[in-house]
């Protein structure tokens, strides 16, 4: 199968609950990988390449791949796709993780891009810290986020409003 990719781009998705993440379709069309396809897997951490079934990859990534972990793995509806249990191992990757898709040859190279502890909101990465499971916030916007939900709950009447200080 011929393969045609007009220029490199790098996708960004993110790893979710269930260890699944989206192959962007630009990416899967050209190689006509749909619903069921059925693709292997190949980790060599902190990456792993994505090539068709019984298709040999090609060009640099021949070379980068030999030795690489592989399992088969099936494309999901709207391009999802599950990472092989054997491989979560070997890649150290955690849920909420965001990934690199870019292309290399036939293969399809997934790969932790952005800081792992980078705040959700602004993307800074100074002062983060996880304020709930897979969330991390910089000190800057988690004092808006506080601010804002006390002053909503003060509308709700949850809160009672600072009573100023009597002045003797």
């Amino acid at each position: 199968m011929a393969v045609t990719l007009t220029e490199a781009k790098q996708y960004v998705c993110t790893l979710t609950t269930g260890w699944r993440f989206t192959l962007p379709s630009s990416v899967r069309s050209p190689r006509g990988w749909g619903d069921g396809s059925v693709l292997t897997a190949i980790a060599k951490p902190p990456a792993l390449y994505i090539v068709g079934k019984d298709e040999e990859p090609a060009g640099d990534s021949a070379e980068t791949l030999g030795g690489g972990l592989s399992r088969d793995c099936y494309l999901g509806s709207g391009g999802k796709l599950v990472v092989p249990a054997t491989l979560r191992e070997v890649l150290n990757w955690t849920i909420g993780r965001k990934l690199a898709v870019t292309t290399e040859g036939k293969a399809v190279k997934v790969a932790p891009c952005c800081h792992p502890r980078q705040c959700r909101s602004c993307g800074e990465i100074a002062g983060v810290r996880e304020v709930i499971p897979g969330l991390y916030l910089c000190s800057g916007c988690w004092a808006k986020y506080v601010a804002d939900a006390k002053r909503k709950a003060r509308l709700r009447g949850a809160i009672p409003a600072p009573r100023p200080i009597p002045l003797r």
